[in-house]
Formats: C-alpha cells, structure tokens, sequence
C-alpha cells in the first residue's frame, strides 16, 4: 500500500506497507483461484433422480435441493459445480 507505511527518516514521506496473507489448509475446503470448492458425495440414484442434502459452506450448512438432469442419466461419473450465494 503505497505511501501508508511509517514515516520516513528526517520527515521524509511515509514509506509502503506490504501486508502478507497465508490461508491454512482446511480439510472441508479447497482453493481454485478466488474459488472455494467441497466435494458432496451421493449416491448414484439420487443423482439420478433428484434429491436434497445438506452442503457444507463457509457460513455452515446449507440443505441443497436438485433435479433430474437428462445429461446426467447417460454418464455414472460426473462433477456438479454449484454457486451458493
């Protein structure tokens, strides 16, 4: 942060503050840019089908609700992104 340091010597303009940030590794929670991603394991049927489950966010836990996707029924793999806000 330009100029927001201390002041410099002999009345010399204040110098830059440099602020370092280290995150923690958390075991619920991965970093992917300024994305938090969680992993939610289901059972097939239910990705299938439809259903509700309780997600882990930052805030706590949040019950998520989906539906049947007709893409999903042709593949037994696939990754769901899903945006809480």
């Amino acid at each position: 942060m330009s100029g927001k340091g201390d002041a410099g010597v002999s009345g010399a303009a204040a110098g830059d503050l440099y602020i370092n940030v280290f995150v923690k590794p958390d075991k619920h929670f991965q970093r992917q840019g300024d994305d938090l991603l969680t992993a939610l394991i289901i059972p097939f049927t239910e990705a299938v089908l439809g259903g509700e489950e309780l997600v882990r966010t930052i805030d706590g836990e949040v019950k998520l609700k989906f539906r049947l996707v007709p893409k999903l029924v042709s593949r037994l793999f696939c990754v769901i992104k899903v945006c809480i806000s």
